[in-house]
C-alpha cells in the first residue's frame, strides 16, 4: 500500500508543450525494466490545481502530509497490467480540465497490498534546484493516511507524459 503526489509547475508544462487550457486525459510513466503481465490491483489516480512550488517540512498538505483527495479530481481507478518497458499510459474515466495558470498536483494511490517480484520500475529525473516536488509513503499492513504519520520528500520525481486527446473530426458524409 502506498500514496505518492507530486507537483509539476507551469512553466514545465507549458516547455514541455502543453501551452493552452484543456482537458488532459491521460498520463503515462516511463518503466524502465522488463515486468511481464505484472498486475496491480485498485490503482488509482487523482489531479488538482495548485499554488505549491514546492513541499516544505510541515506535517500537513504543503509538506509531508497525506492529502485530502476529496479536494482533488478523481480521473482514474482501475487494475494496471505492465508488460515490457517504454512509456506506459493511464487513460483516465474522467478528464482533467487544467487551466494553463496554475501548477498541477498529481495524487497517486496504490491500495494494492500485495507484493510480489518483477515489478515496473519507474524512471525519474531529480527536481531542478534541489526542490522538493515529490512526496510518498508506504505501508505492509494497510494503506498509509494521515494516521499513520507523515511521508518522505524526494528530490527525484517521475518522468511523465500529459496526455491530451484531440477531438475527432466531423464524419464524413456522403451526399
Amino acid at each position: 500500500y502506498s500514496w505518492s503526489k507530486t507537483i509539476y509547475t507551469k512553466t514545465e508544462i507549458n516547455a514541455a508543450g502543453l501551452t493552452t487550457a484543456g482537458n488532459i486525459d491521460a498520463i503515462a510513466f516511463y518503466v524502465g525494466n522488463t515486468p511481464v503481465n505484472y498486475e496491480m490491483l485498485d490503482q488509482r489516480v487523482y489531479i488538482r490545481h495548485t499554488t505549491l512550488a514546492t513541499y516544505g517540512t510541515a506535517t500537513d498538505e504543503t509538506g509531508t502530509a497525506y492529502p485530502n483527495n476529496a479536494n482533488f479530481t478523481y480521473v482514474f481507478q482501475g487494475n494496471l497490467v505492465y508488460n515490457g518497458s517504454g512509456w506506459f499510459a493511464i487513460f483516465f474515466s474522467t478528464p482533467f480540465y487544467w487551466d494553463n495558470e496554475n501548477n498541477i498536483e498529481i495524487l497517486c494511490e496504490n491500495w494494492d497490498g500485495a507484493w510480489v517480484s518483477g515489478y515496473p520500475t519507474f524512471c525519474y529525473t531529480p527536481t531542478p534546484s534541489n526542490t522538493y516536488l515529490s512526496v510518498y509513503k508506504a505501508l505492509d499492513a494497510h494503506f498509509p493516511t494521515t494516521a499513520d504519520g507523515v511521508g518522505t520528500r524526494t528530490l527525484n520525481r517521475p518522468n511523465i507524459q500529459l496526455i491530451k486527446i484531440d477531438s475527432a473530426p466531423n464524419p464524413a458524409v456522403l451526399s
